[in-house]
């Protein structure tokens, strides 16, 4: 197997990459300082930024695949594609929520295409979009799909937008770019079912971009072993009992948050 594989899969089970809630107001430059991160263990919240001078190519988040809270994207007057922004964003989870939403894309004026291919998972919560003059933000079938058919809110956008009668349905192949290969790169097909958001090795637990339940140590498990002494941390991951009390940490056995 590819060494070099098997060293990016070991980014993806350690904790070296993890960010708390990340807050940037109106300063795009502050981005720079979260741009290691893989993961917001946290919310993600970025909003009222005006200038038009930054370069959002340079500013987004470019290795940030995961947020086990909400995303809020608020007033960005001059970003034009969340591709630039948050090119790999994978997986929100929800927990907590933002009144009820997962993820808010409010008031962003010149913003025209989202682009966010890799966003395949919100695990908990709905979407909200509204008052992006510029954006079509595609039928809502396709939101219902990413969210397990929750209510989402999606109004006073772009008013002239058409979609073709399978992009009402969901079911275009050609909307959607095709899956990449698996030659060391993303796969998004044939991963273990306890993966989501993709994988870079097919069918290994050990290899996922983010875990349908919990990621303990390097695997992604249905649920925490208490027998062998590790609990639900922050709703997607086990750590030992011992490291929760040491903490000060509350015990949460039974997280708030929906299962498959």
């Amino acid at each position: 197997m590819d060494v070099t594989l098997i060293q990016d899969v070991q980014v993806f089970v350690t904790q070296t990459d993890a960010c708390q809630s990340v807050e940037v107001t109106g300063n795009a430059s502050l981005l720079k300082n979260y741009q290691h991160c893989s993961i917001i263990e946290g919310n993600l919240r970025i909003q009222l930024i005006q200038n038009h001078n930054h370069s959002w190519s340079h500013l987004g988040l470019p290795n940030l695949k995961q947020v086990t809270g909400y995303v809020l994207l608020y007033r960005l007057s001059h970003i034009h594609s969340l591709n630039e922004l948050l090119p790999r964003l994978a997986v929100i989870r929800g927990t907590p929520l933002f009144h009820g939403y997962s993820l808010v894309i409010y008031g962003n004026t010149y913003l025209n295409q989202l682009k966010v291919w890799n966003l395949t998972h919100i695990l908990r919560g709905s979407v909200r979009v509204e008052q992006n003059w510029s954006l079509c933000p595609g039928p809502a079938a396709r939101w219902r799909r990413l969210t397990h058919n929750a209510t989402n809110y999606i109004k006073d956008n772009y008013k002239l937008c058409v979609y073709l009668p399978c992009e009402e349905e969901d079911s275009c192949n050609h909307t959607t770019p095709p899956p990449p290969p698996c030659n060391g790169s993303l796969c998004i097909q044939g991963c273990h079912h306890q993966c989501i958001g993709g994988c870079y090795i097919p069918a290994n637990h050990s290899a996922c971009v983010a875990c349908r339940n919990y990621q303990h140590g390097p695997h992604c498990v249905a649920d925490c072993d208490k027998a062998n002494g590790t609990v639900p941390y922050l709703g997607y991951r086990c750590i030992p009992v011992e490291e929760c009390n040491g903490q000060d940490l509350t015990l949460l056995t039974h997280p708030v948050r929906d299962k498959f």
